[in-house]
C-alpha cells in the first residue's frame, strides 16, 4: 500500500500530475499505522521522538494547506456560486465559458452547487451529464447563444480565469460586454450586456 501511494505522491509532485493528493487520503490511515509501527521499532528513544517529530514536521505544510477556502486545486466555485446567488436573481440567465465538458470548466459551479444555482437558467446547455454518459456536461459556442436567451433577460457568466484575450474575442464579437463583478483563483464572474451590434 505504501510503494504505490509514495510513487503516485513523488511522480506527481516531481513531474507531473498524476492524481490529485486528496483523492488519496483513504490511504492516510494504513500509512499511519505502518509509519507508527516502523517508528516503534526504532531503538533508542531519542531516534523514536527525532523521527516522529521530522514526520510531524513534514505532514503539516500539507494538512496546513488543505485548510484554505481554495486548497482543492485552487478550485472557487462554491464562492462563485455564493456570489451569483446574491446577485442575481430567479430566471436570470447564466451561461460558461469555456463549455465545453473538461472537468476544469466553470460549469462545475452548477454541477456542485445546483442549490445555489439551480434558479438560474441555464441558457447555454447543449448536452447534460446523463446525455453524454460522463461527469460533465457541455454547453454551446458563444455564436448560438443569442438564439437561446429570451429577450430582456439578465445575463451571467462564469469563466475561466486562464481563458485568453482571443478567446474572449468569441464572446464579444457576438455583441455580449462583459463587466466583471469577482475574480478568484480559477473562475471569473461576469455581469453580462447584449447589444443590438457585433464588434
Amino acid at each position: 500500500m505504501s510503494v504505490p501511494t509514495t510513487a503516485l505522491l513523488l511522480v506527481s509532485y516531481t513531474l507531473t500530475p498524476l492524481y490529485a493528493n486528496r483523492y488519496l487520503l483513504y490511504t492516510a490511515p494504513g500509512m499511519a499505522l505502518l509509519l507508527g509501527g516502523a517508528l516503534a521499532s526504532l531503538r533508542p528513544q531519542w531516534k523514536r521522538i527525532t523521527v516522529g517529530v521530522l514526520l510531524c514536521a513534514l505532514c503539516f505544510p500539507g494538512l496546513l494547506a488543505s485548510r484554505f477556502p481554495y486548497a482543492h486545486d485552487g478550485t472557487d466555485w462554491k464562492t462563485a456560486a455564493e456570489i451569483l446567488k446574491a446577485r442575481a436573481a430567479s430566471g436570470d440567465v447564466i451561461l460558461f465559458f469555456p463549455d465545453v465538458g473538461n472537468t476544469a470548466d466553470p460549469r462545475r459551479a452548477l454541477d456542485g452547487y445546483p442549490d445555489l444555482l439551480g434558479d438560474l437558467d441555464d441558457a447555454g446547455l447543449s448536452r447534460t451529464a446523463e446525455q453524454r454518459n460522463s461527469l460533465e456536461g457541455t454547453g454551446v459556442s458563444p455564436k448560438d447563444w443569442k438564439q437561446r436567451i429570451p429577450a430582456g433577460a439578465r445575463l451571467w457568466l462564469l469563466a475561466r480565469r486562464t481563458t485568453t484575450r482571443a478567446e474572449y474575442r468569441q464572446i464579444t464579437r457576438q455583441g455580449f460586454r462583459l463587466q466583471k463583478i469577482w475574480a478568484g483563483p480559477s473562475t471569473v464572474v461576469y455581469r453580462v450586456r447584449l447589444t443590438g451590434h457585433t464588434s
